[in-house]
């Protein structure tokens, strides 16, 4: 905003210039008519005076004081003619200085249609990165997933023991989320020692058997963050990435957001690490993870 503020400052500057010009001629006019009217009423004074028989000192008295007022006056007169002569100049110059700020107006136009321009071009490139690393992430993490049912079929059935005993009206739902608590903590204990691997097949077990639980959230967090350990950056990108989709207003959204950036800057791609931590300040500016996204975005190259 302020550009366009000096923009017009300039623009009408020229104009103003010549509106106090044109005020000073003026002035300068009226100036020189009152002396030429003191010239005339020295010299009717003279000339009275020596009509009305005057004695010729005082006739020569008057007459040395006439000349020092006529002497004057030339001088002043002459001084406001060379006023008058700076003031048509600054006129002169204040067109020229119009003539530049069309020109420049106009350059500045030019130069705000290209940078629009450009902004636009460079909004469709960014996004375009965007997709492709999440494609690349979502083709990874279906070769992941393959090679785990791979691995579920040499490893032979799963031997599922019965509940015994009954289960009353109304403590199905609490049993199952103490399982599912104890399955989460379990997963969660994993990860905390460094056996990522286990981790990892414990927190899949997890979401597979209670999706609905309100813990998913950080499972697919943690998930993603065993992924990240074992170097499987591109399946980590994705499980981080159905936090953010899945869990917006959740708090392991912006951390995951963050990891994501984090990811791809590993995967050397500063570009779409870069959109990454915009799009964690912009959707979570008062965010924990806002600061550290902040100094990524100053260290990218």
């Amino acid at each position: 905003m302020k550009r366009y503020d000096l923009l017009l400052l300039l623009v009408l500057l020229p104009f103003l210039v010549q509106c106090a010009a044109q005020d000073d001629i003026r002035t300068l006019d009226l100036r020189l008519r009152s002396l030429d009217s003191e010239v005339v009423k020295l010299k009717e004074q003279n000339f009275s005076q020596l009509g009305a028989g005057g004695s010729v000192e005082n006739v020569a008295k008057r007459q040395a004081e006439v000349g020092n007022s006529l002497d004057k006056l030339n001088s002043e007169q002459l001084r406001l003619n060379g006023r008058i002569d700076e003031i048509k100049h600054a006129q002169q110059e204040s067109t020229k200085l119009n003539a530049q700020m069309d020109k420049l107006t106009k350059e500045v136009t030019l130069l705000s249609e290209r940078v629009a321009a450009m902004e636009g071009q460079l909004g469709g490139v960014m996004q375009n990165r965007l997709q492709d690393a999440t494609q690349r992430a979502e083709a990874a993490a279906k070769e992941a997933e393959k090679a785990e049912a791979e691995k579920a079929k040499l490893s032979g059935p799963v031997t599922i023991i019965p509940t015994t005993g009954k289960i009353k009206p109304g403590e199905e739902t609490s049993q199952e989320s103490t399982r599912a608590q104890a399955l989460y903590e379990g997963a969660l204990a994993l990860y905390r020692t460094g056996r990522y691997k286990e981790a990892k097949e414990s927190f899949t077990d997890f979401i597979g058997k209670h999706p609905q639980d309100k813990l998913v959230p950080n499972a697919r967090f943690w998930l993603g963050d065993c992924l990240y350990n074992l170097r499987e950056l591109e399946a980590a990108v994705l499980e981080y990435q159905k936090v953010v989709t899945d869990f917006p207003t959740h708090d392991k959204a912006s951390a995951a957001l963050l990891k994501q950036g984090i990811a791809f800057e590993e995967l050397k791609d500063p570009d779409t690490a870069r959109i990454i931590y915009k799009k964690l300040l912009a959707d979570y500016p008062k965010s924990e993870q806002a600061e550290t996204a902040k100094k990524h975005l100053a260290q990218l190259p």
